[in-house]
């Protein structure tokens, strides 16, 4: 009997800690999203990162980790940031002269780009986080195994954005 109240005590605290790192994620998502469709340049990276090593350290925090040194997430926030706007950019270029380009325009190309890579990192830190690791341990190979862990299960795929994207759009203006 108490081994079951301690398994459901553990349960309630771990799905306490599911949905606190989630509301971190999500919130901040959702400021690099609004931050990154700006058009001023290298305003968005600059806000982005700030907005993701912020993130990192809420989920640090909530999972007991002390941040003693900030530089390789800073390091890791502007990379990241520097990487969704070079995506935004690339997209934004291949679709000027088409349909999408009109539908989407380069402000939500960009939020929606920039909101994914902010979830991607968040995700991805708080998986790391959960595992017993620390800012200071986590490699570019903790995010190959998140893709492959997530393209093995489907969660992320070209059908899976472009949906987003579109949802995205379509709630932009109230038709969703």
């Amino acid at each position: 009997m108490e081994t079951d109240m301690t398994a459901l005590s553990e349960a309630k605290k771990m799905s306490s800690l599911y949905d606190e790192s989630n509301e971190i994620i999500l919130k901040a998502v959702g400021k690099a999203s609004s931050l990154a469709a700006i058009p001023v340049p290298l305003f968005d990276v600059a806000a982005v990162t700030y907005i993701q090593v912020t993130m990192v350290q809420k989920l640090a925090k909530l999972h007991g980790i002390n941040v003693d040194n900030q530089n390789k997430l800073i390091i890791s926030s502007s990379i990241s940031a520097i990487l969704s706007k070079l995506i935004s950019e690339a997209v934004i270029s291949l679709t000027s002269d088409s349909s999408l380009n009109k539908l989407l325009g380069d402000s939500l190309v960009k939020a929606s780009i920039s909101g994914f890579v902010t979830t991607i990192t968040g995700e991805v830190y708080n998986k790391h986080f959960q595992e017993g690791g620390v800012i200071e341990d986590i490699t570019p190979s903790v995010y190959t195994e998140y893709f492959t862990e997530q393209l093995a299960s489907d969660r992320i795929s070209t059908e899976k954005i472009t949906s987003n994207i579109i949802d995205n759009t379509l709630s932009k203006f109230g038709l969703n």
